[in-house]
């Protein structure tokens, strides 16, 4: 029989040893990262590129800025990095009309790409940083971060970095969204959390990263509605003697819903729906009779000049000529077609799954093509393996948050139900994001769906690792594990 000392002897050799591993393990990726990818100042805009600049330039504290023609965090970016008396866009990529544009050192831009691949790198290895050290047992200590870290850095991922957009900027947030909350998570099931000075930090970096994220791409802020659900599932799982969790739950409530009012009123002011709300009306609504009512019937004024715009795909700002329908879409634009699909639910489900596989079927970024100056094709079979283009994922995504909610009932331990929330959280935002994103604007579909589709790819190795993580610690060795856990 063993002695008292042996299990957290071996406890503390099992940690030491694989925080050694993730120590080599992020150094080795990091120099890969940075050395594979070529140089670090290439990039390549687009023509949305141009208009981040515009964006960046009105006054931080305005109203006009914050209602601008597109979303405030990527062009507080801009309005940070970029070199506004020497820039010049010389590698404009436009693929639908031109082709595809390889990435340059572009006059003035060096220092904004340079932060946003820094940013990222940091990003994703506080990620993996954070699922080393927050599982248990010293397998998925060393699994879990050597998978995140791989995710991030293959080429599905990684090109999007030099690309002059809101994407790569809303992947790291993301990253960096997902490491807090399994921080919170994890912390709050070891109580660790029950002192103000001890929860202060951790729950205002999460509200921080959280609001910098859901002002990053429009669809991100409907992941708000769902987190305020989740959290209100949670207060009963917090003992009443738990006054600062709960305190501090009740209050992340009250934020999440101020912020997604905020957005919500910050959005109608501005214009930038209104280009996707045309382009769901040529595609969506004006070729069928039926829905054309509809939207009739809920006050749009309707003419044959109006109909004949379902035949200017491409030119939508010949919308703008009708002045009449103008007014109704700047009052009523927004409301009536998240009435048309609440209406609709058939339709809005049917339609969303339908194309599911088709939002799923590409996983790289359409501006240049893949060569050894600004990627790594030598990587792209290891990116294909984790970034699947296939929307299986969504099913198995589901099939193993049952198996970590059921894991958590059966258990019934902090641990478990800390993971089965962050499960339950990760795949619920990120169908709600790709729901809203799918439906949100009908040109431009992948691209746009990878809001969701890159959480989607990436909850199928979280949860995977949590499982894992949770099953090793039903094993002898989980008494050794759980005196080593960090």
């Amino acid at each position: 029989m063993s002695t008292v000392g042996e299990p957290v002897s071996s406890a503390g050799w099992h940690k030491n040893w694989s925080n050694t591993a993730l120590a080599l393990l992020i150094l080795l990726a990091v120099a890969i990262r940075l050395s594979a990818y070529g140089d670090l100042r290439l990039s390549v805009a687009t023509a949305d590129t141009s208009k981040f600049i515009r964006s960046s330039s009105l006054p931080l504290l305005s109203l006009e800025y914050w209602t601008s023609n597109r979303p405030p965090v990527p062009a507080l970016l801009y309005k940070l990095f970029l070199d506004k008396e020497t820039y010049s866009l010389t590698a404009i990529s436009e693929p639908a009309v031109s082709g595809t544009r390889q990435p340059e050192v572009q006059p003035g831009f060096s220092s904004l790409i340079l932060a946003q691949k820094a940013f990222s790198i940091a990003a994703w290895t506080i990620l993996a940083i954070t699922m080393g050290t927050s599982m248990r047992h010293p397998f998925p200590r060393i699994m879990g971060p050597a998978l995140v870290l791989a995710f991030a850095f293959s080429p599905p991922l990684v090109e999007w970095d030099s690309v002059l957009m809101s994407e790569s900027l809303s992947f790291s947030l993301f990253a960096l969204l997902l490491a807090l909350t399994l921080l919170l998570a994890r912390r709050i099931a070891r109580n660790e959390l029950r002192k103000k000075p001890a929860a202060i930090a951790p729950w205002s970096a999460w509200v921080s990263i959280f609001a910098l994220w859901v002002f990053t791409r429009d669809a991100n802020a409907y992941a708000l509605p769902v987190t305020t659900a989740l959290l209100i599932a949670a207060l009963p799982a917090l003992r009443t003697r738990y006054r600062t969790l709960r305190r501090a739950l009740l209050i992340a409530i009250g934020i999440t819903l101020a912020l997604f009012w905020i957005y919500s009123a910050t959005l109608q002011r501005s214009d930038r729906w209104m280009n996707p709300f045309f382009n769901n009306l040529i595609y969506r609504v004006f070729p069928y009779p039926d829905r054309v009512t509809f939207f009739e019937d809920h006050g749009m004024p309707i003419s044959e000049s109006l109909l004949a715009l379902r035949e200017s795909r491409g030119n939508e700002r010949r919308f703008y000529t009708h002045h009449e329908f103008m007014r109704w879409v700047r009052t009523a634009g927004i409301k009536t077609y998240m009435r048309f699909i609440a209406r609709h639910p058939v339709w809005a489900l049917g339609s969303f799954f339908q194309d599911l596989e088709f939002l799923f079927s590409e996983n790289r970024q359409p501006y240049f093509r893949s060569t050894p100056k600004a990627s790594a094709p030598r990587l792209l079979p290891l990116g294909d393996l984790l970034h699947a283009k296939s929307s299986t994922v969504v099913a198995v995504d589901l099939l193993l948050l049952m198996i970590l909610l059921c894991i958590a009932r059966r258990n019934r331990n902090p641990h478990s139900i800390a993971d089965a929330w962050v499960g339950a959280w990760t795949t619920c935002i990120a169908l709600i994001v790709l729901f809203v994103s799918y439906h949100g604007d009908s040109l431009g579909m992948i691209r746009h769906a990878l809001a969701g589709v890159l959480p989607l790819r990436l909850a199928l190795w979280i949860l995977t690792i949590l499982i894992i993580d949770n099953v090793l610690m039903r094993s002898p060795l989980s008494s050794a594990s759980v005196q080593g856990e960090g």
